[in-house]
């Protein structure tokens, strides 16, 4: 039960980072050259490192992800096999 609530604020404190930094930069295309999720386990979550893309999820399985994922522009998206 503790881990999902660890995810929950993760995801949170990404969607602020987020849209501080897009209100900052002043555009909404999404950087170039960002590093794809990680496989942990049976889960996937985010690079390291600050060029990483924002998804969490299970390994072919639902995952969601935050806006400089390719894709249509969404505050949050899910990806489902």
């Amino acid at each position: 039960m503790q881990r999902s609530g660890s995810w929950l604020a993760a995801i949170l404190i990404s969607l602020v980072a987020t849209m501080q930094v897009e209100a900052r930069e002043g555009t909404g295309d999404p950087p170039k050259g960002l590093a794809p999720p990680v496989v942990d386990g049976p889960f996937l979550r985010p690079a390291e490192g600050k060029a990483a893309e924002p998804t969490w999820g299970i390994k072919g399985g639902i995952a969601i992800g935050l806006w400089p994922n390719p894709g249509p522009r969404g505050l949050i998206r899910v990806y489902t096999p």
